[in-house]
């Protein structure tokens, strides 16, 4: 389906995934090539960049206060009343459109993302939880260890550096397994990534990342090969060192910025 200027559309949104302008040039180049599952996939860019676009308070009344605090005195309640209830009619439109292209063509769309990440009997082998905005997979929950890679758990497949049993299907003998992270922000335009094993510190309404090198660390707070990227505020303690933040959602947040960083640098689609 991708071919051509398509790919390179393609590709510029996978190198800018915050420009959705982009996304929105892909539909109109998928739309023009009319091939199977095109237009669909236009529709979809379409559809879910217009909800996104929304960004209204859902009931009437809190539209009409809204409209009444941008143009005190100008507001025909009349009018943006009845505004109001065709912006509500063309959201449910929307989001029932939304519903009916993602249930008829999820399995199909996430075939972007690598082979361990396609859907097998319905279910993702790696378990990630997968979220499409403007178009695309674009929000991924998922393990850091699949993110990042791992030692493979069967360490008989590698002795002293020689590889004895070259048919592991997890690390094919390497004694690694592979990290995800670089292939799918080189497959899709990734915002945001949260991992479902690490949770920050918390401690006196502050929380806190770890700091630490291996990529196979089983502590909670600990980002291993991501550390270097995070941005919080530095502090040691007697057993490890911290990065602190104000909220959890810094710490997230930050955490989410330091794992797309890190694989894009690896994809080589960042200089440093």
């Amino acid at each position: 389906m991708i071919t051509d200027t398509v790919t390179d559309i393609f590709h510029a949104c996978c190198l800018h995934p915050l420009d959705n302008m982009l996304r929105l040039i892909l539909a109109d180049a998928l739309e023009d090539r009319s091939g199977p599952g095109c237009v669909e996939r236009a529709e979809i860019v379409r559809v879910q960049h217009e909800l996104y676009a929304m960004r209204q308070p859902r009931s009437v009344h809190e539209r009409l206060s809204v409209m009444q605090q941008r143009d005190p005195g100008k507001t025909d309640p009349t009018h943006d009343a009845i505004r109001a209830f065709r912006d509500d009619e063309r959201e449910l439109y929307l989001r029932r459109r939304e519903r009916e292209l993602l249930d008829d063509n999820f399995t199909e769309w996430l075939n972007v993302l690598p082979d361990g990440f396609r859907l097998d009997n319905g279910r993702p082998t790696l378990s990630p939880t997968v979220q499409f905005h403007n178009g695309f997979p674009d929000h991924l929950t998922m393990p850091l260890e699949s993110w990042i890679g791992r030692e493979c758990p069967n360490q008989r497949h590698v002795t002293g550096g020689e590889i004895t049993e070259a048919g592991c299907p997890d690390c094919y003998g390497t004694g690694h397994i592979d990290a995800y992270g670089p292939r799918i922000v080189a497959a899709t335009p990734v915002v945001r990534v949260e991992f479902s094993d690490r949770q920050p510190f918390s401690l006196f309404h502050k929380f806190a990342w770890m700091l630490g090198s291996s990529p196979i660390q089983t502590i909670p707070q600990c980002l291993g090969l991501l550390s270097p990227f995070l941005c919080g505020k530095s502090r040691k303690s007697p057993y490890s060192d911290w990065l602190w933040y104000e909220t959890a959602k810094d710490a997230i947040d930050d955490a989410s910025r330091a794992a797309i960083h890190w694989a894009r640098k690896q994809a080589g689609m960042e200089s440093r």
